[in-house]
């Protein structure tokens, strides 16, 4: 049991080499670096109006925003969908919520996340 047979260094020494090059190519691949978003794009559900806004550091986000317009609770992340704008599905029950009660639903479309810009370019904003 104690006896170091020649298969077992040649198995070790394999492993190690393995190990040694499956770190390499996982640290020197260029193509697998993740670029962390440090910008946002977000609407005010009430006006249409389209900021950009620099993410915080150090603390999380969460929607809906405080509007820099108005004050509400109106402020959504948006995206680009060829040539509308529209809210991300994942965020569409929330505004459903924000327009709980509500008579007029804003800028929103609430079945497609469709949002009726009010500006072609969104406004630089510190909204976090």
């Amino acid at each position: 049991m104690g006896e170091l047979r020649p298969w077992h260094i040649a198995v070790m020494v394999l492993a190690v080499l393995v190990l040694g090059g499956s770190l390499y190519f996982q640290l020197t691949d260029e193509t697998k670096i993740l670029k962390i978003a440090d910008r946002v794009t977000v609407v005010d559900v009430d006006t249409g109006d389209l900021f950009e806004a620099p993410f915080p550091s150090g603390r999380a986000v969460i929607y809906p925003a405080k509007s820099p317009v108005n004050g509400n609770m109106s402020i959504f992340p948006v995206e680009k969908d060829g040539e509308k704008w529209v809210i991300p599905s994942r965020f569409r029950d929330q505004v459903r919520e924000y327009f709980k009660g509500k008579k007029e639903t804003g800028k929103v479309t609430l079945d497609d996340g469709e949002v009726a810009v009010a500006n072609a370019a969104p406004k630089s904003a510190s909204i976090f």
